[in-house]
């Protein structure tokens, strides 16, 4: 019971960075029972935190933040924001999870990448015309410039993405002057 109240106290809904725990005994005893109290390891790289209980690993996602609403995560962003709109029983969707992750982490500084639940969300899945699964778009000061349908492969995925952020910067340039 003491790991999951440290558990409860290092992440919580309102927590953005999850904190390095390290209890003070490794060993619980709980009963007649010796058992093993939680560790937390924290991968800065990929934004997780571990719990490890010997043979029980549970993955924590760090890097969650919260707003208001989409439209204002969408218009306070200073980079690109690529929204996977998905649905958990979607095996395509399934299969671009890690080329996503992926995609973030080497796009890393240039862009963000946002996953929407069609099923949780379904009126901002229907305000941008979501009609297949998974459907990638690509908003650029707050507006949608770009749909990609259906599972694509990760370097074309980035492809696509440079591509079109290039023709948003050229079309900046050209309405500049």
């Amino acid at each position: 019971m003491e790991g999951l109240a440290a558990l409860r106290q290092v992440v919580t809904p309102t927590t953005s960075f999850v904190r390095s725990f390290q209890p003070q005994e490794s060993r619980v005893r709980v009963g007649n029972v010796l058992r093993f109290a939680p560790t937390f390891q924290r991968n800065s790289s990929l934004g997780h935190v571990q719990l490890d209980r010997r043979s029980l690993a549970l993955k924590v996602q760090a890097a969650k933040q919260t707003f208001t609403s989409f439209d204002d995560m969408i218009a306070n962003s200073d980079l690109p924001i690529l929204v996977d709109f998905y649905a958990v029983w979607c095996g395509p969707c399934q299969f671009m999870d890690p080329i996503l992750r992926e995609v973030a982490q080497e796009m890393s500084g240039r862009i963000r990448t946002v996953k929407i639940n069609t099923e949780k969300y379904p009126a901002v899945a229907s305000r941008f015309g979501i009609r297949s699964l998974p459907t990638f778009v690509l908003f650029v000061d707050g507006r949608p410039v770009d749909w990609l349908e259906g599972a694509l492969q990760r370097q074309d995925l980035i492809a696509h993405i440079e591509k079109v952020l290039a023709e948003e910067t050229a079309r900046k340039q050209n309405a500049a002057t």
